[in-house]
């Protein structure tokens, strides 16, 4: 109910939006079709088989997607990060942050020891691969997650013998990555980095479109437009962004 809710609330936008037609297509493509019918379908099941074959599916089909990753080369654009069949990194990392988390909790939590293996295995590979995926809100986010997991559980060798092990993924993700992927690593130590980056600019200018407009934003899927035409930063250097790379910042200039 309150994800339905929260769809309703989403068409509003549509209609203020300055083209109608390409804000319905956004809102259809976004809250419909992903989201209120993948809901139907959860709500349809009933019993707790269904939703393990769902997240069964989730895994697998990740899993395959990573083995794509050492065999599909990167598009030129995104330099040498691995992306898998969907072609764009920040899509194979926002499922890696998904099922990495459930792997590791695993690891932590199972007690037969081939289980806990094979989840630490996995653990490490897609940790190497997110590595080399390059997604830096990735990488913060799945660090945090596992922090926050390890503070439920006891202290023990094993479980400092499976950070160990994910702590060495990290590193020998960091042995072969691209110079693309190696300066993505310096900026998240850089604070000077951080207050003159592209995002920073991005979100003053979301931040500008919800003080002209904040009760429905500058319209739905109008945020690309809006940004080059008449919000973007003076000091910007990519003037030709479409989104403002944060769901909350994009929710809120729309």
């Amino acid at each position: 109910m309150i994800y339905l809710i929260y769809a309703i609330l989403e068409f509003l936008p549509v209609l203020t939006s300055p083209d109608i037609f390409i804000a319905l297509g956004v809102w259809s493509r976004t809250y419909l079709m992903r989201g209120v019918l993948f809901l139907v379908l959860l709500l349809s099941f009933k019993n707790w088989r269904p939703y393990f074959l769902v997240f069964f599916s989730l895994v697998v089909s990740f899993s395959v997607d990573s083995i794509a990753c050492l065999f599909i080369d990167p598009l030129p654009k995104f330099g040498g990060r691995v992306t898998g069949f969907f072609g764009h990194p920040m899509v194979y990392a926002g499922f890696a942050c998904i099922v990495l988390p459930f792997f590791f909790y695993k690891a932590l939590q199972e007690n037969i020891l081939f289980k806990k293996v094979a989840c630490i295995a996995f653990c490490f590979a897609f940790l190497v691969l997110l590595v080399l995926n390059g997604t830096r809100g990735a990488w913060l986010a799945v660090g945090a997650s596992f922090i926050v997991m390890l503070l439920f559980f006891k202290f023990s060798f094993k479980s400092l013998l499976i950070v160990f092990c994910i702590a060495s993924s990290i590193g020998v993700g960091s042995l072969y990555t691209s110079e693309e992927v190696s300066s993505r690593m310096k900026t998240l130590t850089s604070s000077e980095i951080y207050l003159k980056s592209e995002r920073i600019l991005l979100w003053k200018s979301s931040y500008k479109m919800f003080q002209d407009h904040p009760f429905f934003g500058v319209g739905l899927g109008a945020y690309g437009d809006q940004y080059k035409n008449k919000y973007i930063d003076n000091n910007a250097k990519e003037r030709n962004l479409t989104r403002a790379h944060s769901n909350i910042f994009q929710l809120l200039g729309e």
